[in-house]
């Protein structure tokens, strides 16, 4: 039996007016009374996810920045990840012959978001729940902790930094997303364990619950591991052909039109029905 429900955001739990349907909301009201677990795990740094989430008002889980942090309640951070000096250096010189400047999400008390001092902060005003979190930066050497190195670029530019930086055998986990901008792409660096999958796991063992037992939904190719290793895996139906490939179910609605609570609303009224049809290969 399945016993919660793992959730990206954007593309996926939110419409593209970044908001959550009264639907979806109704949904997971359902199911959080029936005792569900409900985690919320996103790219999204965690100002931005608590800002997000604002209108689900029962208890809930904040998986952040790909994994990188876990908010078990506000305020209550039960696991941060962070990106070493030593690699935080190797990346930027490497990007820097690239002509390439990350964007640092960082572990601070008022800032969230570092962005290179030839950045435009307007650009980055959907990424933070504030403005005043925004800051650039020029001095690697006074960056706090680091939970993400993000690089957003041109698709090819980015797939030959990807290549790159792979081969200088780095410790570290890294994705290629969907950018805000349809003509660019998202390439982010992280501490090696610091994915949406590792820190689900780890936050269900704590309550004696496995990944078998999760639904997990999403859109992006951040999201393949965590929906590979859910008891049911589903792929939006606006979701990259990447991670349809991979799902065991794909939702018949996008995220405008209440994707995610239609396929909870019928997963869980055909229970029977979706085990029998929807097993791992």
């Amino acid at each position: 039996m399945y016993r919660g429900v793992c959730l990206d955001l954007d593309g996926t739990l939110v419409d593209d007016g970044k908001r959550i349907s009264p639907f979806n909301l109704k949904i997971l009201r359902r199911l959080r009374k029936k005792g569900m677990e409900i985690i919320i795990a996103t790219g999204r740094g965690l100002s931005k996810a608590r800002e997000m989430t604002l209108a689900m008002d029962f208890p809930f889980t904040i998986i952040a920045n790909n994994g990188a942090i876990v908010e078990e309640a506000p305020g209550k951070i039960l696991l941060e990840q962070t990106v070493s000096k030593e690699i935080v250096d190797e990346v930027y010189n490497e990007g820097r012959k690239r002509a390439l400047l990350p964007y640092l999400y960082i572990i601070d008390p008022e800032k969230s978001l570092l962005l290179p001092e030839n950045a435009g902060m307007d650009y980055h005003r959907g990424s933070v729940a504030d403005l005043k979190e925004l800051e650039y930066f020029i001095n690697y050497e006074k960056v706090p902790k680091v939970l993400s190195i993000v690089y957003i670029d041109d698709r090819e530019k980015l797939l030959g930094f990807e290549k790159a930086i792979s081969q200088l055998d780095i410790p570290c986990s890294t994705h290629l997303i969907r950018a805000f901008d349809p003509h660019s792409m998202i390439y982010e660096i992280q501490n090696p364990r610091a994915t949406k999958d590792r820190a689900i796991d780890m936050y269900l063992n704590r309550k004696g619950l496995s990944m078998d037992q999760m639904i997990a939904i999403g859109d992006d190719n951040n999201d393949i591991r965590m929906i590979r290793k859910a008891g049911l895996g589903i792929a939006m139906v606006n979701g990259t052909t990447e991670i349809k490939e991979k799902a065991d179910l794909i939702t018949e609605f996008d995220n405008n039109q209440d994707g995610v609570g239609k396929v909870l609303k019928k997963v869980f009224d055909l229970d029977k029905k979706i085990y029998g049809v929807f097993g791992k290969s």
